[in-house]
């Protein structure tokens, strides 16, 4: 069968897409940008030229870059178009599947409160985003979401009978780094530092009292500097006066991703101090765990690294025991000071979360949806 999927953002979820989906009956093609298709390079290095790709035009209008798909989706007559990511041009997108009414498609919905209660205003655009939201979600044959616990919430919110599917953001290949706890604990915070995703003042509290316990903490903020919240966050940690703690940072707009990857495989833990109630999309509230959900723990799960997160945020139950609950800092830094003072302990959790991860392998993911997998 002809794949095509779609994505220009979360390059990192289309990434478990093409592992899933490779199979010796199946074409895959990737419809994609430049800035992506440079990630996936990495990714898939010797593995590229096994896809099809269709890069859009940097500089052409939408209308002409949605002439242009539309043509590309008719040539390539795909028995299942999968657009991984629509955050703009909904009444385009939607459009687009009117136009190929006899094409199975899939949604991956990442904000569901933006996409299913958009929000209205007397400005033209407004009414634009709205309808076009309420057509596309009307096109579109399947839905998914990039982790389970999203899935109560958006069947609440479609109509009829459509199926939904949860193909995670991370796949788990195997070959973690096995580390134990010597001289210090190295805590990754992946993503860039943006306020309404991660609370990195909480992140700033961390240090200071790591600090005043003596605790040899490794703490490395593994994400570009967006705006200026970034900035300010930057410069409030290089005015800290440290010793036990150690802080890494970029001060670029990306990390590499290897660069970004080799961090992740030498950390203990991967620490989220993810913002739960966030405003990200047209100013519409999100939960994060259910109804938007952090790629941040799929780092985590591809990597099979125990994980930190603030108590409150929901996890797949598959995974709970490679996580670490929080209810303020003063309580984490305890738990870390435990896992520093008696080292043997952080065995334990290492090993659950490796295993954890191999719920996440191709096959056990292709053996949970056999409809979908077997019929491509």
């Amino acid at each position: 069968m002809n794949i095509c999927i779609y994505e220009t953002e979360h390059f990192e979820t289309a990434y478990s897409l093409i592992q899933l989906f490779d199979q010796p009956k199946n074409k895959i093609t990737i419809l994609t940008n430049q800035a992506c298709f440079a990630q996936f390079e990495h990714l898939l290095r010797s593995e590229l030229d096994h896809y099809n790709w269709i890069i859009e035009e940097a500089n052409g209008t939408r209308f002409r870059r949605f002439r242009n798909l539309y043509s590309q989706l008719k040539r390539q007559k795909p028995g299942l178009l999968y657009l991984n990511t629509v955050s703009n041009n909904h009444f385009l997108f939607a459009g687009l599947l009117w136009l190929l009414p006899a094409t199975r498609t899939i949604l991956t919905v990442h904000d569901i409160n933006c996409l299913f209660q958009p929000r209205v205003s007397f400005h033209i655009h407004s009414w634009i985003r709205y309808i076009g939201k309420k057509w596309l979600t009307s096109q579109v044959s399947i839905f998914n979401v990039i982790s389970e616990t999203m899935t109560p919430y958006l069947q609440k919110k479609i109509r009829g009978n459509k199926k939904i599917y949860s193909l995670p953001g991370g796949i788990y290949k195997g070959g973690s780094r096995i580390l134990e706890i010597m001289d210090h604990i190295h805590l990754v915070i992946p993503g860039s530092i943006e306020k309404k995703r991660r609370n990195y003042h909480d992140v700033i509290k961390l240090i200071e009292e790591a600090e005043q316990m003596k605790l040899r903490l490794k703490i490395t903020l593994l994400g570009g500097i967006k705006d200026e919240y970034g900035k300010s966050i930057l410069n409030q940690i290089s005015r800290l006066r440290l010793s036990s703690v150690t802080v890494k940072i970029y001060e670029t707009n990306e990390v590499p991703q290897g660069e970004f990857d080799g961090q992740l495989e030498s950390s203990h833990f991967l620490f989220i101090p993810s913002v739960i109630e966030t405003i990200v999309c047209e100013n519409i509230p999100e939960v994060y765990g259910i109804t938007k959900s952090s790629g941040n723990i799929f780092d985590a799960i591809r990597h099979g690294k125990p994980f930190i997160v603030p108590f409150g945020l929901s996890v797949p139950t598959n995974i709970e025991t490679s996580c670490l609950l929080y209810k303020d800092i003063t309580e984490l830094v305890t738990i870390l000071n435990g896992y520093f003072q008696t080292p043997g302990r952080y065995l334990d959790i290492r090993n659950k979360a490796i295993s954890n991860s191999g719920n996440y392998r191709v096959e056990k993911i292709r053996l949970k949806y056999p409809e979908l997998f077997s019929a491509t």
